[in-house]
């Protein structure tokens, strides 16, 4: 889908020139057009496009070209790194491939991106990724960074940041992946009718996965990834015993597991409502009294002028003079 203004998506092409015979490759960016205009991107008209990509994050893959076998051609491959060319306006001639004719493109390896980190937001109303700071800030995302993506049905997915994509409504966790830091997770298990509690790191594959148990009506209750996450457990009440409430820190409940592993009963009691407390890790700032240091600084000064002047020394004007001397006084 074509965005305006578009200066990350980069286009790497490759085309035969219909007077030459030559051909070309060249990337660029395509930040406008005007409606009902067509625009020749091969030069001079008529020429064939043989090979194109658009890459939403400016990446540019490795490819091979295969030339067709002619008299006194030795060499019938040539390899091409596209992030080895610069990116110019869409209607440049770009940069000279061969002048033999070619048989087919190879993609040799996939590109990645060439461009600086994208800021990245998410919108809980449209359920969409933006650039234009709505919703949910995420981070800034270079090209093999993902997004890890967690819904209430317990399944586990990381992915990366196209900003096309829609998701469903049932995410419980969304936020930047970062594969050094434990997820926590607590889950009802509807077969053994308790709660669960297991610490995992995150797998990076292209599969979706479940995290909680596969029996019909289990269900993932928190998820996150904060090390000072709390969880306040409050008992449903029974005639004549009291329950208090309890606390636990999630980090030093379990060791960390395979993201499969069933994890640790939270209690053998009957469990009334989950509360996770998630505190942020606060920075003692002081401030001074600037008016105070003001006194201060003048203080200061006014010492270091006096501690400047000798105090044998003075300066002594003689107000009978006619010439206005000054007389110094030792």
């Amino acid at each position: 889908m074509y965005k305006k203004k578009d200066d990350r998506t980069t286009y790497n092409m490759i085309y035969t020139n219909a007077v030459n015979k030559n051909s070309y490759m060249k990337r660029f960016h395509i930040t406008s057009s005007t409606r009902d205009k067509e625009y020749d991107l091969t030069k001079n008209g008529k020429g064939e496009v043989i090979y194109f990509t658009a890459n939403p994050n400016g990446e540019a893959e490795k490819v091979t070209v295969h030339l067709r076998a002619l008299q006194r051609l030795k060499k019938l491959k040539i390899d091409i790194d596209f992030s080895e060319l610069a990116i110019k306006g869409k209607l440049s001639m770009g940069n000279l491939v061969c002048k033999s004719p070619i048989k087919k493109i190879e993609l040799k390896e996939e590109g990645v991106s060439t461009l600086s980190a994208r800021k990245i937001w998410f919108d809980d109303v449209i359920n969409k990724l933006n650039i234009e700071e709505r919703g949910k800030y995420l981070g800034e995302f270079e090209a093999d960074d993902k997004i890890l993506v967690v819904q209430k049905s317990g399944v586990l997915q990381l992915i990366n940041f196209d900003l096309s994509r829609h998701f469903n409504d049932d995410i419980l966790l969304i936020e930047k992946w970062q594969k050094e830091i434990p997820l926590n997770a607590v889950y009802f298990d509807n077969a053994k009718d308790c709660y669960y509690v297991k610490r995992f790191y995150a797998v990076n594959n292209d599969k979706a996965t479940s995290i909680i148990s596969d029996s019909k009506g289990s269900f993932l209750e928190i998820i996150t990834a904060n090390p000072s996450a709390e969880l306040h457990i409050s008992f449903v009440k029974e005639r004549g015993k009291d329950r208090k409430e309890e606390k636990i820190i999630l980090n030093d409940f379990i060791a960390v597991k395979g993201e499969k592993a069933q994890g640790n009963k939270l209690s053998s009691k009957k469990i009334h409502k989950l509360t996770l407390i998630e505190k942020e890790i606060e920075r003692e700032v002081i401030f001074e009294d600037v008016s105070s240091l003001e006194l201060i600084d003048k203080k200061n000064e006014s010492e270091s002028l006096n501690n400047e002047i000798d105090p044998e020394n003075k300066i002594i004007i003689d107000e009978d003079s006619t010439n206005n001397q000054f007389k110094l006084e030792l």
